[in-house]
């Protein structure tokens, strides 16, 4: 069984080794899984992006920018392999109070019903796949994950700067 307890939402940034890295091609099957496709170059750098995050030990696995599993690993204020490192972590049940939800995956498929029930009540829910005998954690609603993204640029550049950056990131979504 997933346990919530062992997720976090993380800030990551880039470094200038990031963009000259050839191994930052970020795409499988035609989908970018480049963490800062959506903001500029000096935004990746200066402030950096949220994502999902399962803790194994003393690493943290990114689960939403990851081409499969396991294959981004971070440490808290390190630079890894490819240039991105893990800026701060918040726990991911501070962000999202709602008690876990289970679905099935096979059910949830091609019921578009029940998916819009889910989509209107649900901020995340888990997501059991009787066929590969696994639970991926589903995130709905990404506004609570801005929560740690601005306790992160409070923390490092400010209230007052802070609320401009992250008024903005709001506008683009």
């Amino acid at each position: 069984m997933l346990n919530i307890n062992n997720y976090y939402i993380g800030v990551i940034r880039a470094s200038f080794d990031y963009y000259k890295n050839p191994k930052n091609i970020r795409m499988l099957q035609g989908i970018s899984y480049d963490p800062f496709k959506d903001i500029s170059m000096l935004e990746a750098f200066a402030f950096g992006v949220t994502t999902l995050l399962k803790k194994v030990d003393k690493f943290y696995y990114d689960e939403h920018y990851s081409r499969w599993k396991n294959e981004l690993r971070y440490e808290l204020h390190q630079t890894n392999h490819l240039g991105i490192s893990l800026e701060y972590i918040k726990p991911f049940s501070e962000c999202y109070s709602e008690n876990p939800t289970i679905y099935i995956q096979e059910e949830l498929d091609n019921n578009q019903e029940l998916m819009k029930y889910i989509c209107q009540h649900h901020s995340y829910i888990i997501s059991h796949s009787r066929l590969y005998k696994n639970e991926v954690l589903m995130i709905l609603q990404e506004y609570p994950m801005l929560s740690a993204f601005y306790e992160y640029l409070q923390n490092s550049i400010g209230e007052e700067k802070a609320e401009k950056i992250y008024t903005k990131r709001l506008e683009t979504f």
